[in-house]
């Protein structure tokens, strides 16, 4: 009977864990990633029309899409006339026409 217990105890222990470990994944570090990627589409297509981001124009855009992302998203994607994105290593800018 004492190894049942400890048997079950150490399977439940773990699977909480896990689930944990999920729950940390899908809600704060998966949005993460997601924002960092959106970042780095808003800089390249900044830079395609001639623009010079700063470092607290970065950061603030990455900031918004941290919180915007949060505990999921409800959109599947993200267009408009500079670029076009997906998902993480997903996207593309479109050149610039006006020159």
């Amino acid at each position: 009977m004492t190894w049942y217990l400890i048997t079950s105890g150490i399977v439940l222990n773990a699977l909480l864990a896990l689930a944990a470990i999920l729950v940390i994944w899908v809600w704060f570090i998966w949005p993460l990633v997601e924002a960092i990627s959106i970042t780095r589409c808003f800089i390249r297509a900044s830079k395609s029309c001639g623009g010079k981001p700063t470092l607290r124009e970065m950061n603030r855009t990455l900031v918004k899409w941290y919180l915007d992302l949060l505990f999921g998203r409800s959109w599947t994607r993200i267009s408009n006339r500079q670029f076009e994105w997906e998902g993480v290593g997903k996207w593309r800018v479109y050149r610039n026409h006006d020159e």
